[in-house]
C-alpha cells in the first residue's frame, strides 16, 4: 500500500506530465494555424502598403518575428 508521501510525489509527476502534453498540444495546434495562414491578424503577411510617390511604407515587424529574434540573439 502506497504511503502519503508517495501518493503526493505520484500526483505530482501524474500533473507535471498532463501539463507537458497540454503544452506540447497548444504549441503543435499553433504550429497548424500558422501553416494554414489561421495565425493571428498582426501575424499574417499583408500586402505592401505604397506612399503617394510609389515607395513601399515599412511595414510593422509581427510579433512571433520579433519573439524568434529575441530568442535567437538571447534578449
Amino acid at each position: 500500500m502506497a504511503t502519503e508521501a508517495q501518493m503526493g510525489q505520484w500526483r505530482n509527476a501524474v500533473e507535471d506530465a498532463l501539463n507537458a502534453s497540454d503544452g506540447a498540444e497548444r504549441y503543435e495546434l499553433r504550429q497548424r494555424q500558422m501553416r494554414r495562414g489561421i495565425g493571428a491578424a498582426e501575424n499574417r503577411a499583408r500586402p505592401l502598403e505604397f506612399d503617394e510617390l510609389g515607395f513601399p511604407i515599412p511595414q510593422p515587424i509581427p510579433r512571433f518575428v520579433r519573439g524568434e529574434g529575441r530568442v535567437i540573439s538571447g534578449g
